[in-house]
């Protein structure tokens, strides 16, 4: 029940206009975008982590952020799973190794509505 707690503390948003799906967090919902466009916040901890331009150890830094909260991608199928594709707030997007991003959620949620009017879950997903 942490998990759920997380993602509900969080926020959602309705998967459709008919709003009996619901989605958390935020991010996750599905109306207009393929799966490898959703995302979440997180912090990407550290002095100076180094953002790259691809997925691998030996790829050129970009530039640099300490401690600062992005978007992290969530991948539609994790090719590379020892780092994370983020964009920050002022438009750059790169990589970073997986173990500096921290977030509190590790699930998605989704509710639905039913004909008497009372939600249930009928998805969780790893986000990662």
């Amino acid at each position: 029940f942490h998990e759920l707690q997380v993602a509900l503390t969080m926020g959602g948003e309705f998967a459709n206009d008919t709003k009996k799906v619901y989605k958390v967090p935020s991010g996750m919902s599905e109306s207009n975008q393929s799966k490898r466009d959703h995302y979440i916040y997180v912090t990407v901890t550290g002095n100076k982590t180094k953002i790259l331009a691809e997925p691998k150890r030996e790829s050129q830094i970009l530039y640099e952020v300490s401690n600062e909260m992005v978007k992290a991608w969530i991948p539609e199928k994790v090719q590379n799973d020892e780092y994370i594709k983020i964009s920050t707030f002022n438009g750059n997007t790169g990589y970073v190794q997986k173990e500096y991003v921290l977030t509190d959620i590790k699930y998605s949620f989704v509710f639905e509505k039913d004909h008497e009017g009372i939600w249930k879950i009928i998805n969780i997903d790893s986000i990662w």
